[in-house]
């Protein structure tokens, strides 16, 4: 029989276990073509210029490729290992390694030919639907159309090419290694034949936890003052490794000693229930251990970069209040002038806030809870210059001083008291201040304070600073013109005009915009990319990790097959095995998925605060849908799982 007859009858023949090698293949091809589609898109010029979309998503498709090839390689090895009995029988009627491995790339190029071209049509049909999320998601209003882009398919072209070259060296290796005996032994999944508690296992069990728990309670500590300078850096990559080493321990050891003892505890009396949950599970959890740490750090991954990211998005409106107080800035009477003169001529109403700014040093350790400055040295470097304005309610006492709270990272390592002291460092004649409140609003732009708390003082202590000769450097912005509209129907037109005006940008050192609408325009450009982009990729890393377990029970399960047939013939019914199933499955599942949470959530919550305002509503809303997601290959599991039972009669 000649290779290319036999190549199809073997496609015929094994369409059953094609078909799963196929589907992960063209599921991948069209999410990669998909996705790189979007670099060359060009709607997306419509974005700001401040958001580099092609770059970030350049960086995107390499996480992609990186997540596609691990999917391919799990995919395509236990594909060769499910036909281990058929490489094994060509070997004994007298075809060498060398045909083999040919008849296999002929094959795998027929495969992955079809597949490929599959993925591209299915991930061009789905293009202009992605963009069009991606748009809603940014909140930019344009017109998309559906177009073929040339540079994403020959890139699809030469990263699948590159894959299958490398699948190609899989299978070679493979064959090199087996011998005809091992190819008839390959498809028995590995168990433990001893699955007893060691002092090794006991060892691992404990170690497993531990490195976990450590891992957590750094996370508690990372932003609170306990490590400065590099040591923030050193504690994020120790928790990162005590994270990852404990998870693989966990799995290696401490699942098997739980199951172990609720073993014990059954006193030999196990359920069939048992038999295909519990059982099932302990004798196998030490060879799936590395590949449920993968799937588990993934999750993790995927949950609390998708969650760090819509944290942002959903922060978005308080960030752009907090960037920028009023509607607009600008910073010389000649300027407000000129954009008021616009306004009015307009018929827009308006308020405008003139604010008079100064700085001074001070002293505010005195303000502080104790131990929390330690990150900017304010042991060795007492003296912070501060922004200064005076109090426009005429409340403050001449000795009294209002602060406003810093940008979120900075009051994590500045945490003020309720009421306090502070020091303004004149030139050898300090005055000693008493801090009434700390104002949550923000009374300066974030540029013009350099998130640093702005320090609100009575109006004759205000002039004395002014006076003051003691200033080391030079006030750049003396003057901050706040300008709000009267209603939110003109900002549109307002905030057109500002650009007319060329008012947009800082005439200073720095660029950027001073308007709330362009603030609030970029903020949701960068960070909704960032969340789309995030959110894309973790549920890659979901249908992935999804699809490998899926894989992973199904090889179980046909493995299975002849216990199935034996445990029916004694008598027991199909609600019988399914029940058991049903927990191992649960089991399967379900460990990795919530480790993953609780890994994200320590994660998310050591550094949430960095990037947006709220931490729960975002990230429970990330986990549910995960979870949600996840859910499904367990039910597509349990459904094969009740097929195979129904064909072992």
């Amino acid at each position: 029989m000649k290779h290319k007859q036999l190549i199809f009858k073997n496609v015929k023949r094994n369409i059953r276990h094609y078909f799963v090698y196929i589907f992960a293949l063209t599921f991948s091809v069209a999410l990669y073509f998909t996705f790189v589609t979007l670099q060359y898109d060009v709607s997306l010029e419509a974005l700001n210029d401040l958001v580099e979309a092609s770059s970030v998503i350049q960086v995107g498709s390499i996480f992609l490729v990186f997540i596609v090839l691990i999917f391919l390689m799990y995919a395509n090895n236990l594909f060769v290992r499910r036909r281990s009995k058929e490489l094994g029988i060509y070997q004994l009627v007298g075809m060498t390694k060398k045909q083999i491995f040919r008849l296999l790339v002929k094959e795998n190029m027929l495969i992955f030919g079809s597949s490929v071209l599959a993925g591209i049509f299915i991930g061009f049909a789905f293009s202009k639907l992605l963009v069009m999320i991606l748009f809603t998601f940014i909140q930019i209003e344009t017109i998309t159309s559906l177009h073929f882009s040339m540079e994403a398919f020959i890139q699809t072209l030469l990263v699948f090419t590159g894959i299958f070259f490398v699948i190609c060296m899989m299978n070679h290796l493979f064959l090199k290694r087996q011998s005809i005996l091992h190819l008839f032994q390959k498809m028995s999944t590995n168990e433990q034949k001893d699955p007893r508690i060691t002092v090794s296992t006991s060892i691992q069990a404990v170690l497993g936890v531990a490195c976990i728990g450590i891992g957590y309670f750094l996370s508690t500590k990372l932003f609170s003052g306990d490590f400065s300078g590099y040591g923030i850096f050193y504690a994020m990559f120790a928790i990162v490794a005590l994270i990852s080493v404990g998870t693989y321990l966990f799995f290696r050891g401490s699942i098997g000693v739980l199951l172990q003892l609720i073993r014990k505890q059954k006193d030999g009396h196990v359920s069939i229930t048992n038999v295909f949950s519990l059982t099932t599970i302990l004798f196998r959890i030490k060879s799936s251990a590395l590949l449920l740490t993968i799937i588990t750090l993934l999750s993790t991954l995927a949950i609390t970069l998708t969650s760090i990211a819509y944290i942002s998005y959903h922060s978005a409106e308080e960030k752009v209040k907090e960037m920028i107080p009023h509607d607009f800035s600008v910073f010389t009477d000649e300027d407000a002038e000129q954009f008021t003169n616009a306004l009015t001529k307009q018929h827009i109403s308006y308020t405008t806030h003139y604010i008079p700014v100064s700085h001074a040093f001070f002293d505010i350790r005195e303000a502080l809870v104790p131990g929390t400055y330690d990150n900017i040295d304010l042991n060795e470097h007492p003296e912070l210059l501060l922004k200064v304005i005076e109090d426009s309610s005429g409340k403050l006492a001449e000795d009294e001083v209002i602060l406003t709270k810093p940008e979120d990272l900075l009051e994590q390592m500045l945490v003020f008291k309720d009421s306090g002291q502070i020091t303004l460092c004149n030139k050898g004649n300090d005055e000693d201040l008493v801090l009434v409140e700390v104002q949550k609003e923000s009374v300066l732009p974030s540029r013009l304070s350099e998130g640093f708390p702005v320090v609100i003082v009575h109006e004759a202590l205000f002039d004395h600073i002014q006076s003051e000769e003691a200033l080391t450097t030079e006030n750049e912005f003396p003057l901050y013109i706040g300008i709000d509209l009267k209603r939110n129907s003109h900002m549109e037109e307002a905030n057109n005009m500002f650009h007319a005006l060329g008012l947009n940008k800082w005439k200073g050192i720095w660029t950027g915009f001073e308007s709330q609408v362009d603030i609030r325009s970029a903020h949701l450009q960068s960070m909704g990319l960032l969340t789309f982009i995030t959110g894309f990729l973790g549920l890659t890393f979901l249908l992935t990790s999804g699809c490998i377990l899926y894989f992973r029970q199904m090889n179980e399960s046909d493995e299975e097959k002849n216990r199935f047939e034996i445990v029916r013939k004694l008598g027991f019914t199909e609600a019988e095995l399914l029940k058991g199933i049903r927990l191992k499955q649960l089991m399967n599942f379900g460990i990795p998925l919530l480790i993953g949470l609780i890994n994200s959530y320590f994660v998310v919550q050591s550094s949430w605060f960095i990037f947006g305002k709220e931490m729960w509503t975002p990230m429970v809303i990330v986990m549910v849908v995960y979870t949600m997601l996840y859910s499904i290959f367990s039910f597509l599991s349990i459904q094969y799982d009740k097929r195979v039972i129904r064909d072992s009669m």
